[in-house]
């Protein structure tokens, strides 16, 4: 990761690559493999980020609201988790806009106050 850092301009695509990593070391890996009422895989079908917490992802089809999340987020983020080298997977920004909506509500769902860095991060995004 630091030889990455060090030849390479950090992007939103590491950090997101490094935080569904992250999560899933601590155990606490992003629920995206399988719709949680129906079983379908997400990958195949993309689903919806319910309000609250991110206690699974329905899919279009069992989802009664929330915000989209396409297949072809799904897929990035599990070519993140099947990887263990930064600067091979490169979201898009549609893309990049869904695993980071994901993704923030994956650390959140795990926390008990909000985190003053991702008010900062997000931030130096819209500057950047």
């Amino acid at each position: 990761m630091l030889e990455h850092l060090d030849q390479a301009e950090a992007c939103s695509s590491d950090r997101r690559f490094f935080e569904v990593n992250l999560l899933n070391i601590l155990g606490y890996r992003p629920p995206i493999d399988a719709c949680p009422g129906c079983g379908a895989d997400l990958a195949a079908t993309g689903g919806r980020l319910a309000g609250g917490g991110l206690h699974g992802i329905p899919c279009f089809a069992c989802a009664s609201g929330g915000r989209p999340v396409s297949s072809a987020a799904i897929l990035e983020l599990r070519q993140s988790l099947r990887t263990s080298r930064f600067g091979v997977v490169r979201f898009s920004g549609d893309l990049l806009a869904e695993a980071g909506e994901l993704l923030d509500r994956a650390i959140a769902s795990h926390l008990h106050r909000p985190i003053k860095s991702l008010a900062f991060l997000k931030e130096m995004e819209l500057s950047g």
